[in-house]
């Protein structure tokens, strides 16, 4: 990324473009706070629906909207493909 433009994506190419600074991603607290809460819906027996901001899944929106850390979301949520039956995002401007 040029320095003082780090909000461009231009010159930089495939997924990289992601780490754009207005972009972000999941830290590991709220990682965590995922697992526990995943687990403690799959002892359950419930079904979780996830909602995100950011895009999760890469051919889904621009890469430049994708969360940083994607893959070990999508990791986690493989997870728990039982529990985990819809994964909605937003950021896209588009629609």
């Amino acid at each position: 990324f040029a320095l003082g433009n780090e909000n461009s994506p231009e010159g930089v190419e495939g997924l990289r473009r992601r780490y754009v600074a207005f972009n972000g991603g999941v830290g590991e607290i709220q990682m965590q706070w995922l697992r526990d809460t995943l687990e403690a819906s799959k002892e359950s027996d419930e079904k979780v629906i996830i909602l995100s901001h950011q895009p999760l899944f890469p051919d889904s929106s621009n890469v430049v909207c994708l969360a940083w850390n994607y893959d070990e979301i999508l990791d986690l949520l493989n997870e728990y493909n039982d529990t985990v039956i819809a994964s909605f995002s937003g950021h896209a401007h588009r629609g």
